[in-house]
């Protein structure tokens, strides 16, 4: 999967508003649910800046957005009052998330969140500031490039006798290889993504994807 429809996010000129938000819609007060955790974001993202009309166009992609089975989440990317790009994401963020800042954010997810969803299949493209100076470090099972993770214990559950430890950005291509996603190199100062790191999902869950 090539990220050239994220192209338009970084052509644009402009402030933008990055939203992550569970949009799962399971009971039967889940769409006044969705909407109060809307109207949070939306003070946080007025509490930083962003306009009236940009905040209009988000809220309204939110509410208008086909309701999908299932847990998931919404990415709404939004600039001078227009909705760039609405992405569905196959489960929820890990918290719902709202930025104004001048770059968006390309992905939510941060370097925990990220081996999250390798592990489990759901990481369709990862994307990794190519910063030579990290110091992050993961632990790794030296026989299986699939088997990463931030804590040593989690693989001697999974029965690796001694895991290795390694520079994160060695791990994660070696894990996104042995995964089949696909990876995008951002030069720094591109994108804003916590840990120099973020993931765009895949649109099913791995037993879907993998069916």
């Amino acid at each position: 999967m090539k990220l050239d429809f994220l192209r338009p996010l970084f052509e644009r000129p402009g402030s933008w508003v990055s939203v992550y938000l569970d949009a799962t819609r399971a009971g039967e007060n889940a769409d006044h649910e969705v909407a109060l955790r809307w109207r949070g974001l939306r003070e946080e993202l007025a509490g930083q800046g962003a306009d009236a009309a940009t905040l209009d166009a988000v809220e309204g992609a939110v509410q208008d957005h086909p309701t999908q089975p299932g847990q998931y989440g919404l990415a709404v990317f939004a600039t001078n009052g227009d909705v760039a790009m609405v992405q569905t994401l196959s489960a929820p963020p890990p918290a719902d998330t709202a930025w104004f800042e001048p770059l968006p954010h390309a992905a939510s997810t941060g370097l925990v969140d990220v081996v999250a969803r390798l592990q489990r299949g759901q990481a369709d493209t990862v994307l990794l500031i190519d910063d030579q100076s990290s110091t992050d470090k993961l632990w790794i099972a030296p026989d299986d490039p699939t088997l990463v993770a931030v804590d040593d214990h989690v693989l001697r559950e999974a029965g690796v006798d001694e895991p290795q430890k390694v520079r994160a950005d060695a791990a994660l291509v070696r894990a996104i290889a042995g995964t089949g996603a696909d990876l995008v190199l951002i030069v720094p100062g591109e994108a804003t993504l916590e840990h120099g790191i973020g993931a765009v999902l895949r649109y099913a869950d791995a037993s879907t994807a993998a069916s």
